[in-house]
Protein backbone atom coordinates (compact mmCIF):
# COMPACT_ATOMS: atom_id res chain seq x y z
CA UNK A 1 0.00 0.00 0.00
CA UNK A 2 2.98 2.42 1.02
CA UNK A 3 4.61 1.66 -2.36
CA UNK A 4 1.79 1.97 -4.24
CA UNK A 5 0.84 5.69 -2.63
CA UNK A 6 4.46 6.80 -3.03
CA UNK A 7 4.24 5.80 -7.11
CA UNK A 8 1.03 7.62 -7.27
CA UNK A 9 3.41 10.73 -6.02
CA UNK A 10 6.59 9.79 -7.25
CA UNK A 11 5.74 8.48 -10.81
CA UNK A 12 8.82 7.70 -11.91
CA UNK A 13 10.84 10.79 -10.80
CA UNK A 14 14.71 9.39 -9.34
CA UNK A 15 16.47 11.08 -6.83
CA UNK A 16 18.96 12.16 -9.54
CA UNK A 17 15.52 13.58 -12.12
CA UNK A 18 14.40 15.97 -9.51
CA UNK A 19 17.71 17.36 -8.58
CA UNK A 20 17.95 18.18 -12.81
CA UNK A 21 15.04 20.74 -12.07
CA UNK A 22 16.36 22.22 -8.98
CA UNK A 23 13.82 24.03 -6.48
CA UNK A 24 10.74 24.30 -9.09
CA UNK A 25 10.51 20.97 -9.44
CA UNK A 26 10.70 20.19 -5.49
CA UNK A 27 8.41 23.06 -5.07
CA UNK A 28 5.45 21.14 -7.32
CA UNK A 29 5.89 17.88 -5.20
CA UNK A 30 6.12 19.77 -2.49
CA UNK A 31 2.34 20.78 -3.23
CA UNK A 32 1.64 17.46 -4.88
CA UNK A 33 2.39 15.99 -1.53
CA UNK A 34 0.50 18.72 0.74
CA UNK A 35 -3.26 18.36 -1.54
CA UNK A 36 -2.59 14.46 -1.43
CA UNK A 37 -2.83 14.80 2.52
CA UNK A 38 -5.70 17.32 2.88
CA UNK A 39 -7.40 14.65 0.09
CA UNK A 40 -6.77 11.98 2.93
CA UNK A 41 -7.84 13.87 5.34
CA UNK A 42 -11.13 14.46 4.20
CA UNK A 43 -11.79 11.26 3.61
CA UNK A 44 -11.42 10.18 6.98
CA UNK A 45 -13.97 9.50 8.98
CA UNK A 46 -15.30 12.04 11.68
CA UNK A 47 -14.27 10.77 15.33
CA UNK A 48 -17.60 10.04 17.00
CA UNK A 49 -17.80 11.47 20.88
CA UNK A 50 -16.90 9.05 23.82
CA UNK A 51 -19.33 8.08 26.07
CA UNK A 52 -17.13 10.06 28.96
CA UNK A 53 -17.48 13.13 27.05
CA UNK A 54 -17.55 15.89 29.38
CA UNK A 55 -21.47 17.28 29.19
CA UNK A 56 -21.94 20.86 28.95
CA UNK A 57 -22.10 23.71 31.88
CA UNK A 58 -25.52 24.31 33.26
CA UNK A 59 -26.48 20.62 34.12
CA UNK A 60 -25.44 17.30 36.20
CA UNK A 61 -25.29 13.75 34.12
CA UNK A 62 -26.02 11.00 36.72
CA UNK A 63 -26.22 8.34 34.55
CA UNK A 64 -27.00 6.71 30.97
CA UNK A 65 -30.17 6.20 31.81
CA UNK A 66 -32.92 6.18 34.22
CA UNK A 67 -32.88 2.39 34.99
CA UNK A 68 -29.30 2.83 35.69
CA UNK A 69 -29.79 5.51 37.57
CA UNK A 70 -31.82 3.42 40.10
CA UNK A 71 -29.49 0.34 39.78
CA UNK A 72 -26.48 2.69 41.15
CA UNK A 73 -29.34 4.27 43.66
CA UNK A 74 -30.36 0.94 45.09
CA UNK A 75 -26.53 -0.64 44.94
CA UNK A 76 -25.69 2.81 47.13
CA UNK A 77 -28.74 2.06 49.65
CA UNK A 78 -27.21 -1.50 50.06
CA UNK A 79 -23.65 0.00 50.74
CA UNK A 80 -25.16 2.54 53.01
CA UNK A 81 -23.12 5.27 50.53
CA UNK A 82 -23.67 8.66 51.05
CA UNK A 83 -21.22 9.52 48.16
CA UNK A 84 -23.11 7.53 45.53
CA UNK A 85 -26.55 8.57 46.42
CA UNK A 86 -25.27 11.92 46.37
CA UNK A 87 -23.43 11.40 42.96
CA UNK A 88 -27.81 10.09 41.60
CA UNK A 89 -29.35 13.13 42.73
CA UNK A 90 -29.43 16.88 41.22
CA UNK A 91 -26.40 19.35 43.46
CA UNK A 92 -27.85 20.94 46.61
CA UNK A 93 -31.11 18.47 46.80
CA UNK A 94 -31.37 17.05 49.97
CA UNK A 95 -31.64 12.63 49.37
CA UNK A 96 -34.53 12.26 51.92
CA UNK A 97 -36.63 15.10 50.09
CA UNK A 98 -36.41 13.12 47.15
CA UNK A 99 -38.30 10.60 49.37
CA UNK A 100 -40.78 12.86 51.04
CA UNK A 101 -41.69 15.27 47.97
CA UNK A 102 -39.39 17.71 49.16
CA UNK A 103 -40.03 16.94 53.17
CA UNK A 104 -36.98 15.51 54.60
CA UNK A 105 -38.70 14.18 57.70
CA UNK A 106 -41.66 11.97 55.67
CA UNK A 107 -38.61 11.23 53.44
CA UNK A 108 -36.72 9.86 56.15
CA UNK A 109 -39.83 7.63 57.10
CA UNK A 110 -39.82 6.46 53.47
CA UNK A 111 -36.48 5.15 53.14
CA UNK A 112 -36.58 3.58 56.44
CA UNK A 113 -39.29 1.90 55.29
CA UNK A 114 -37.79 1.05 52.05
CA UNK A 115 -34.42 -0.10 53.64
CA UNK A 116 -35.38 -2.14 57.32
CA UNK A 117 -37.60 -5.19 57.43
CA UNK A 118 -40.05 -5.41 59.82
CA UNK A 119 -38.32 -8.39 61.41
CA UNK A 120 -35.56 -6.47 62.51
CA UNK A 121 -37.78 -4.59 65.03
CA UNK A 122 -38.87 -8.23 66.81
CA UNK A 123 -34.99 -8.69 67.17
CA UNK A 124 -34.11 -11.29 64.00
CA UNK A 125 -31.24 -11.05 62.32
CA UNK A 126 -32.04 -9.72 58.40
CA UNK A 127 -29.66 -9.51 55.39
CA UNK A 128 -31.31 -8.23 52.48
CA UNK A 129 -30.51 -8.04 49.01
CA UNK A 130 -32.48 -5.43 46.32
CA UNK A 131 -32.73 -5.77 42.69
CA UNK A 132 -34.44 -2.97 40.37
CA UNK A 133 -36.40 -5.60 37.65
CA UNK A 134 -37.75 -3.16 35.66
CA UNK A 135 -38.28 0.80 34.93
CA UNK A 136 -41.01 1.92 32.39
CA UNK A 137 -41.88 5.11 31.28
CA UNK A 138 -45.10 6.31 32.72
CA UNK A 139 -45.45 10.24 31.92
CA UNK A 140 -43.25 12.52 31.21
CA UNK A 141 -39.63 11.72 33.26
CA UNK A 142 -41.72 9.54 35.24
CA UNK A 143 -41.03 5.90 35.75
CA UNK A 144 -42.66 2.80 37.10
CA UNK A 145 -39.92 0.87 39.07
CA UNK A 146 -39.90 -2.82 40.36
CA UNK A 147 -37.95 -3.23 43.11
CA UNK A 148 -37.03 -7.04 44.47
CA UNK A 149 -35.87 -7.63 47.34
CA UNK A 150 -34.42 -10.95 48.98
CA UNK A 151 -34.31 -11.27 52.50
CA UNK A 152 -32.86 -14.15 54.82
CA UNK A 153 -34.46 -13.94 58.65
CA UNK A 154 -32.42 -15.48 61.41
CA UNK A 155 -33.84 -16.18 64.35
CA UNK A 156 -34.98 -18.60 67.19
CA UNK A 157 -38.01 -21.08 67.19
CA UNK A 158 -40.29 -21.68 70.78
CA UNK A 159 -37.36 -23.99 71.45
CA UNK A 160 -34.50 -21.66 71.14
CA UNK A 161 -33.50 -23.83 68.03
CA UNK A 162 -31.85 -21.05 65.88
CA UNK A 163 -34.05 -21.01 62.03
CA UNK A 164 -33.00 -18.95 59.04
CA UNK A 165 -35.83 -18.50 56.93
CA UNK A 166 -35.64 -17.00 53.29
CA UNK A 167 -38.45 -14.35 51.79
CA UNK A 168 -38.72 -12.97 48.12
CA UNK A 169 -41.27 -9.75 47.90
CA UNK A 170 -40.92 -7.25 45.45
CA UNK A 171 -42.46 -3.40 46.12
CA UNK A 172 -43.56 -0.68 43.19
CA UNK A 173 -42.36 3.28 42.99
CA UNK A 174 -42.82 6.21 40.86
CA UNK A 175 -39.60 7.47 40.09
CA UNK A 176 -38.58 11.04 38.40
CA UNK A 177 -36.07 11.53 36.65
CA UNK A 178 -34.45 15.15 35.33
CA UNK A 179 -34.36 14.29 31.67
CA UNK A 180 -30.97 16.06 30.40
CA UNK A 181 -28.90 14.47 33.24
CA UNK A 182 -31.46 11.18 34.40
CA UNK A 183 -30.72 12.67 38.11
CA UNK A 184 -33.17 10.86 40.47
CA UNK A 185 -35.37 13.73 41.72
CA UNK A 186 -38.53 12.20 43.37
CA UNK A 187 -39.73 9.00 44.64
CA UNK A 188 -42.87 7.25 45.91
CA UNK A 189 -44.42 4.37 46.52
CA UNK A 190 -47.23 2.92 44.57
CA UNK A 191 -47.44 -0.33 47.31
CA UNK A 192 -48.00 1.12 51.00
CA UNK A 193 -46.00 -2.36 51.78
CA UNK A 194 -43.58 -5.18 50.35
CA UNK A 195 -45.75 -7.64 49.13
CA UNK A 196 -44.79 -11.60 48.44
CA UNK A 197 -43.71 -12.08 45.22
CA UNK A 198 -46.46 -14.28 43.98
CA UNK A 199 -48.83 -11.72 44.45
Amino acid sequence: MVLGLRSVIFPVYSKEYVLSFGGDMRIRITAILCGFLLVLGACAPRLIPRADTKAPEGFKVCSESPFQTAKRFIQGVMDMSILALRALVPDGVSILAIFGGGDKEKGKKISEELYHHPAKLKGKEVGSIFEVKSADPDGSGTYRILIERYSEITGKNENGTEVTTEELQQRQFLASFDPKGNCLTNVRAIDSEWLPKNQ
